[in-house]
């Protein structure tokens, strides 16, 4: 379901996170493979520096995070105009308003990241009596993410598509779509690591 901040950032084309103006790309942070395949999101766009602070921001609030766990996301970039649509409102399930999403434009770019939490130092203590302030609990380093990561991060939604692909349109579909994601990933350096494979046909 879209938040009232995404809404608005839709109809104003500015950034969720500054909620400054648009520029000419816009860069939608995806947390899940699914989302991925599928060009849907629930998030709102962002400049591009403000994608990458967003996802950081849900890893420091998230008490879930665990120290030294790669954490991997997409940046999907759309290019358009300041004033353009980079994606279109649909609903997933006709009857169900929760479902609604954003169906994202063909990217531009695809920047897959790993971002590492690492215990914060302990800082030390203000001096002249003033309230101490909450520290963070972690520092966070981010990267590009390899061939490797992505694979693993991948792996389960493309056989969850597979398996749900029962036409042999929707396994076409979900082939070409797997074509087009790859050309963004980075090259393959590690022995033995596979593509991502392709739906087969049931027998």
């Amino acid at each position: 379901m879209l938040s009232p901040l995404t809404i608005l950032a839709l109809q104003r084309f500015t950034c969720v996170l500054c909620e400054q103006p648009l520029l000419n790309a816009h860069t939608y942070p995806l947390i899940e493979p699914g989302q991925l395949l599928s060009q849907t999101t629930d998030i709102g766009p962002h400049h591009p520096s403000c994608a990458q602070k967003h996802l950081e921001n849900l890893l420091l609030q998230d008490p879930n995070t665990q120290t030294n766990f790669r954490y991997i996301a997409g940046l999907y970039t759309v290019q358009t105009s300041t004033t353009s649509p980079s994606g279109r409102i649909i609903r997933l399930h006709e009857e169900d308003a929760d479902s609604t999403v954003i169906h994202l434009f063909s990217p531009l770019t695809v920047n897959l990241i790993c971002t590492v939490a690492h215990p914060a130092r302990p800082m030390p203590a203000r001096l002249g009596g003033r309230a101490k302030t909450q520290r963070r609990r972690y520092n966070l380093v981010t990267r590009a993410a390899d061939y490797a990561e992505i694979e693993e991060w991948m792996s389960p939604a493309l056989q969850d598509a597979a398996n749900n692909s029962r036409t042999e349109a929707e396994k076409s579909d979900l082939v070409q779509q797997i074509a087009r994601l790859h050309k963004h990933f980075p090259k393959r350096t590690t022995p033995g690591i596979q593509e991502p494979a392709s739906p087969t046909s049931e027998s």
